[in-house]
């Protein structure tokens, strides 16, 4: 069994999720590293966009030409509700291919959609079709659910069951806290980062990167937000990757 991303109150709850750990510990880092490695104009695509979080992240940091693309009908009008500038479009996917033609985007960012992916097939198609969006020598970047930091309490959210050990493409329950409500239980799927490096490398991209983030890595003032345990482990993986050039 899946999240059915399809049900509206399903979508508006996992919506209104506190993530201030994706935040601090994923969204702002990796778009502080694009606007590092990035220069002049760029075109990004926001694969898996769900409700325009990280497509409206990216554009409060200065990116001016952003589509959203989601499989969820239901995502996307959330995400156009809720985003009201026109420099940001949102797409529905359909039959697993993103409506452009190839080596459109400068970047694609892909957050917290492989854990949502259940089959190793439906990854490669994913893989193969963010690499052919992207312009030789263009940037992905993916954040997702840390692997090795599984059953972790972390401030925000529980991911797995401790003490449980997961193979590639097991079912992990995810308990996630909403403010002022009852949690919220979603279903992921397991990948090891071997799974997403081989599965990367097989659909083209090459130079990979991979930071884990700690409470310590970013600035004191953004600490006292986080809790004990993301002091101790990293929440999540960045994993940055190129199309090569030829």
């Amino acid at each position: 069994m899946t999240t059915n991303w399809d049900n509206r109150s399903i979508s508006l709850l996992f919506d209104s999720y506190d993530d201030r750990v994706e935040n601090l510990l994923g969204y702002q880092p990796l778009i502080a590293e694009m606007k590092r490695s990035m220069n002049g104009s760029t075109k990004i695509l926001d694969y898996g966009c769900g409700g325009g979080k990280v497509s409206r992240r990216l554009l409060e940091a200065g990116f001016d030409e952003i589509t959203g693309v989601d499989i969820s009908e239901t995502m996307i009008e959330i995400a156009r509700e809720r985003t009201s500038s026109e420099k940001v479009e949102y797409l529905k996917i359909k039959n697993n291919k993103v409506p452009f033609s190839d080596d459109i985007f400068d970047a694609a960012v892909c957050c917290y959609v492989f854990v949502n992916t259940p089959t190793p097939s439906e990854i490669s198609a994913i893989s193969n079709e963010l690499f052919r969006i992207i312009k030789p020598g263009g940037f992905l970047y993916l954040l997702d659910t840390n692997p090795r930091s599984i059953g972790i309490q972390f401030s925000t959210f529980l991911n797995g069951s401790p003490g449980l050990t997961y193979e590639n493409g097991d079912q992990r329950e995810v308990i996630l806290h909403i403010p002022n409500q009852e949690v919220f239980r979603i279903i992921d799927t397991h990948w090891t980062l071997d799974a997403y490096l081989s599965t990367l490398s097989l659909a083209g991209f090459a130079d990979f990167h991979i930071s884990e983030r700690r409470a310590r890595d970013i600035s004191a003032d953004h600490r006292i937000q986080l809790g004990p345990a993301e002091h101790s482990y990293a929440p999540f993986i960045q994993l940055t990757a190129k199309k090569p050039l030829t």
